[in-house]
């Protein structure tokens, strides 16, 4: 772990350039797989957000989780990243979710926590026991997580059949490319460039890159991918869901174009069975 650390503080400049940050950041540079950040948006959309985090919490992916939205007490610590573990529906109804707090101490003290006395010896069971210990680790309701908790970063780590990557310097504006999706399956596609942690503070260097995902209808799949200051964005179906099969057209945007060159890598994850890429 310590040749890690001065590794990636390398990469950085040094080890002050370190401090602060998302946990994406680090997921992505780590484990080089497809990397997002999903907003919990204060509690809205609560039902289809529990489908989700469910689903991927289910497939043991890499995932963590800022707080505070409302800087709360109950022994949680606002601008501080937790790690969530696992979600379990009780017998009763009740959504859990199972955090962990990366200093090994220090829990969350309401609904659901170790000593809470909501717990009985059959929700216990349940959820594979519950241990009263200041380790770090602790069940809390989804209805607090939900609110109080800034989004999720998540990496969907797989054994991926299929992976390109092409390096660009793009000058122009725009740049297509078409890409083929052989079977129905996870595909994800990263833009990737410098990140300004890996600059010192005093300069800044103005990467401003942008990656889409068409469908062959031309609409517009998921959200764009900015690679700006975090230095990458991905571009795909929903995390840990199935794109179609088809053929799909990638657009890489320099915003800067005829001021600087972006220089990025682009990235093409299949998980099951490898397509194609061409350049439009």
């Amino acid at each position: 772990m310590p040749l890690m650390e001065k590794a990636y503080a390398k990469l950085d400049v040094n080890y002050e350039r370190l401090s602060g940050g998302m946990p994406y950041e680090a997921l992505r540079t780590m484990t080089n797989m497809p990397t997002t950040y999903v907003s919990n948006h204060r509690g809205g959309k609560a039902t289809a957000s529990w489908t989700a985090i469910h689903h991927l919490a289910g497939r043991n992916f890499p995932m963590t989780s800022p707080c505070c939205n409302n800087k709360v007490s109950n022994g949680l610590v606002s601008g501080h990243a937790y790690t969530l573990l696992d979600s379990h529906k009780l017998s009763n109804g009740q959504r859990l979710v199972k955090m962990r707090n990366p200093w090994a101490f220090q829990e969350y003290k309401g609904d659901w926590s170790d000593s809470s006395s909501k717990w009985t010896a059959a929700f216990k069971k349940e959820v594979g026991g519950v241990v009263n210990s200041n380790d770090g680790t602790f069940w809390m309701d989804y209805e607090t997580y939900i609110k109080e908790f800034w989004g999720y970063s998540i990496t969907m780590y797989n054994n991926y059949k299929g992976y390109h990557q092409i390096n660009i310097k793009q000058t122009v504006r725009e740049v297509k490319y078409t890409v083929t999706n052989p079977v129905a399956q996870e595909f994800y596609v990263v833009g990737e460039t410098y990140a300004n942690r890996n600059f010192p503070r005093t300069c800044n260097p103005g990467n401003n890159g942008v990656v889409w995902l068409y469908n062959s209808s031309g609409s517009r799949v998921g959200n764009y991918g900015y690679m700006g200051w975090a230095g990458f964005g991905m571009v795909g179906g929903a995390p840990g869901g199935k794109l179609p099969a088809g053929t799909y057209e990638v657009r890489v945007w320099n915003q800067s174009a005829g001021k600087k060159t972006l220089d990025a890598a682009i990235s093409f994850y299949w998980l099951d069975k490898k397509g194609s890429v061409t350049k439009k």
